[in-house]
This record gives C-alpha cells, sequence and structure tokens, in this order.
C-alpha cells in the first residue's frame, strides 16, 4: 500500500514537474494539488477555492487553511485505490492553521471491504497554527517527516479491510515531532491498521512534559519499532494522545505576529516581527533590528547597526544605515520558530545597554535578533504607542514617552 499511494504521487508531482511553475524560495515545494486544485495553475493562489478559507504564498511555501473544508481528493484514473489525498505535495510545505479545518475524502471499497481514504500525502511537512487553531482529519497522513508546533490536531483512520494496512499517521523514513499543540492519532475498524506507524527508521520526538497517553487495543506492529524522546510511556497503538501546551512547553518558541505599523501619523507599513507570550498568554511584539533600521532610515530616529564577534550587536543613533546585509524586508523563515535568548549587552552609541532580545537561526545558521520594539525607542529616543483606533504606531519625530 505504501509503494502504490508514493507511485500514485510521484507520477502526479512528476507531470506538473515538467510545467513552467513559478521559481519557489527554501522551502522547496514540487507541486502541490489542495482539493483538486493544481496550485501552478490556480487563478488566484491567495484565495485558492474562492471563498476565502485556502491561500498559499508561492514565496514561502506556506498553505495557510482559515476554518476550511477539505473534501476533494486526487483520484487515479487507472483504477479506484483508496489514495484520494485532498492534499498532496512534493518537497517541503508548511500548513498554517487558522480556526477550525477539516480535511477528509471519503470511503472507498477495494476488494469488497471499506477503508477510508487519504487525506495528506507527501514529504516533509511542518504544522503551525494561530492561537486556538485546529485541524481534524478523516483519514490518512502519509509523509516523510512531520513537525508540529502548536494547535491541536486530530487524525482519525477507518479500516475495515483484512488485507491492505492503513495507519492514522505513517511516517517513511524521518521523524514524527511535536513542540507544541496536541496531535491525537486513531484507528478505528478493528482490521489492520493503528495510530502511529514508522518505516525505514522513523522516529517519533517529543520534547519533555508531554503528555503520551493510548488506549488498549493491540496493534500488528511491535511497539519497539517507535523511538521516543521525553516523558513517553508507549503501551498499545490504536490511539495516541501527544499534548504539549503552548503555555507550559519547554522549548522557547517565537510565535509569528506580522504588524501593520503606522508610521510619521499617516503612512501604514508591514513590518515583519514576532512575539512571545508571557504565563498568561498575553504578547509582546519584539521586530528585527536590521528590518527597523531600514524602515527609519533618513528621517529623525535613523540608526546604523553592525556587528562583530568581538563586540556583538552595536548601534549608531543618528547614523544613516550605511551597514544593510540585504535581508532587510524580508523574512527569513514562516510561521512559529524556536528561539534562544540574546544575552549579551548592545552597545548604544557607546554605552553597553540590556536590552531585552532574543535570537531566531534560519536554515543556513544565520542568525537573526528581535528586539522589544517599546526598548529600542526608550534607547534610541523616538516614541512607540498603541491605541485602539491607530494600533501600533511610531513617531520618529517625538521623544519616547511611555504612555500610548
Amino acid at each position: 500500500m505504501k509503494k502504490r499511494v508514493f507511485l500514485l504521487t510521484f507520477l502526479i508531482l512528476l507531470a506538473f514537474s515538467l510545467l513552467p511553475v513559478p521559481a519557489l524560495a527554501r522551502n522547496e515545494v514540487n507541486g502541490l494539488l489542495v482539493n483538486g486544485v493544481d496550485i501552478a495553475f490556480a487563478a488566484d493562489p491567495a484565495d485558492v477555492l474562492g471563498d476565502g478559507t485556502v491561500s498559499f504564498d508561492r514565496s514561502t511555501g506556506v498553505l495557510t487553511l482559515t476554518d476550511a473544508r477539505l473534501t476533494v481528493g486526487v483520484s487515479d484514473p487507472a483504477e479506484d485505490w483508496a489514495e484520494h489525498p485532498a492534499i498532496l505535495f512534493g518537497g517541503r510545505l508548511t500548513i498554517r492553521l487558522r480556526g477550525n479545518n477539516t480535511i477528509g475524502t471519503g470511503t472507498s471499497t477495494v476488494m469488497g471491504d471499506v477503508l477510508r481514504n487519504n487525506a495528506i500525502c507527501g514529504d516533509e511537512l511542518t504544522v503551525t497554527a494561530d492561537p486556538g487553531a485546529t485541524l481534524e482529519i478523516n483519514g490518512m497522513v502519509q509523509v516523510q517527516s512531520y513537525t508540529q508546533t502548536g494547535g491541536n490536531v486530530s487524525i482519525q483512520m477507518e479500516n475495515y479491510h483484512s488485507q491492505i494496512m492503513k495507519w492514522a499517521m505513517y511516517v517513511v523514513g524521518g521523524t514524527l515531532t511535536v513542540n507544541g499543540g496536541t496531535l491525537t492519532a486513531a484507528s478505528t475498524g478493528g482490521k489492520r491498521g493503528g495510530a502511529i506507524g514508522l518505516s525505514d527508521g522513523a522516529a517519533v520526538s517529543v520534547k519533555d512534559g508531554a503528555l503520551f497517553t493510548e488506549g488498549d487495543r493491540g496493534f500488528d506492529d511491535p511497539v519497539s519499532a517507535l523511538s521516543f524522546t521525553g516523558s513517553l510511556m508507549p503501551t498499545s497503538k490504536n490511539y495516541v494522545k501527544i499534548a504539549l501546551p503552548e503555555s507550559a512547553q519547554p522549548l522557547n518558541i517565537a510565535f509569528e505576529s506580522g504588524q501593520m505599523v503606522e508610521l510619521d501619523g499617516s503612512t501604514k507599513v508591514h513590518m515583519p516581527a514576532y512575539a512571545l507570550k508571557d504565563e498568561n498568554g498575553n504578547p509582546t511584539n519584539y521586530v528585527r533590528l536590521r528590518d527597523l533600521a531600514a524602515l527609519l532610515n533618513t528621517g529623525a530616529a535613523e540608526f546604523d547597526v553592525l556587528w562583530s564577534a568581538e563586540t556583538g550587536i552595536s548601534i549608531a543613533p543618528h547614523t544613516p544605515y550605511d551597514h544593510p546585509n540585504g535581508s532587510e524586508g524580508s523574512m527569513p523563515f514562516s510561521g512559529n520558530q524556536p528561539y534562544a535568548d540574546y544575552t549579551r549587552p548592545t552597545n548604544v552609541g557607546g554605552a553597553l545597554k540590556d536590552l531585552k532580545a532574543f535570537q531566531i537561526t534560519d536554515d543556513n545558521g544565520g542568525a537573526h535578533t528581535y528586539y522589544q520594539l517599546r526598548d529600542l525607542g526608550r534607547a534610541l529616543d523616538f516614541n512607540v504607542g498603541w491605541s485602539a483606533e491607530r494600533g501600533i504606531f511610531i513617531e520618529p519625530n517625538k521623544p519616547y514617552t511611555d504612555m500610548d
């Protein structure tokens, strides 16, 4: 069954690898079909289905689902096998969840027995989520690797077939990783299959502090096939729940929170940002230092940014931004990201200051430093505020005040 699924995947992706698809960023999505729509030919990738529920950003490789209902699968015209995934992709894909989403393309009858169709098939899948977002999957998720940070994802696979193996989640060769949120996998039907299946050295990696619970029904595959890290006690595999609440996760996670910022009292500009949450879930926004330097360049609050291994980060106030590195205004990554605190003092105009900052590392090992916007306003003496009417605003020509 596994070989047949990936043969179907290969044939379809090979077909539209020959098409003139625009070049993609580091995500390397090599073909994508969603709910029967070929993204390469979608009339509007920002609104794939025409109802505001599915969007795809070709520049970042992020597929955003917003209260989406995916029910149309890819069919193999040669034979009625029960593959039919609603999402079929090659390469690396990130799915961002907003609201409550469902995926399921029904059941098929194969050799007289019933089993539920696949839901997602592909290579490397990453799932991120806005707070409170959910994804309910009826069918099988079969990927080479799966990484989840946040959100509540549940997968249920029905299999009443006596000869065909089916799992709720099947990972081929890579790692099933949960860094935050809840992943629930369950199999029903009492035939061949289970909650999680692994092959070719695949493993499950869950950070310490996760909860792991299972049902008491047996499964064909031995539990020893699973490799765990963290506080896990596997007993059987027909029902698996891995839960790591975002508010309690031991991994430091920064939450993507791009902001529209009012500049100079009128202009609205988009600023890439990440937020850290306190123990009550309240976010505080941080911006990348170089993005802000490029935004404020040539104005009253302009500043330059320099870095060296010996001194770390230095800020030169009231100086043109003469040392850009080419990354300004772009997002080197997408979705929620692990971060490390930046603990070195920041040199501001020759004085060392302990500004709250953290760093996110990209795939190439480059570190991107984010500072709390208000801290930068205080340190460089430009005003930063927020109001319900204006949102976040920056006033470069006014001194900093703690009053919004």
